[in-house]
């Protein structure tokens, strides 16, 4: 087999790897694009979900909630620290 027979089919076997490799990460991105719609789709009706029951629940939105939170964070900061430790606690305690 000469020399330049064996460089084409080379250089035609490296064209058809990198082809073959850009149609699958095509592929992977496309798949991984639809699944992060799927997930943002997801994730926007369980926010929905958990603002309805909050607001069901206490009978204010947990946007109020939110507000209410920044507004005694900014008021009295090392209160708020104490009071995140103290549910870090509780939580990893019920964690077991």
């Amino acid at each position: 087999m000469s020399e330049q027979a064996w460089d084409s089919k080379t250089e035609k076997k490296a064209a058809d790897a990198v082809t073959a490799a850009q149609d699958a990460t095509t592929r992977g991105a496309e798949y991984a694009t639809e699944r992060a719609r799927e997930l943002a789709r997801h994730g926007q009706r369980v926010a929905r979900d958990v603002n309805r029951q909050v607001e069901d629940y206490t009978g204010r939105s947990s946007e109020a909630w939110l507000d209410e939170g920044a507004r005694l964070i900014k008021s009295h900061p090392w209160k708020a620290v104490a009071a995140i430790a103290v549910v870090a606690y509780l939580f990893s305690k019920l964690r077991g």
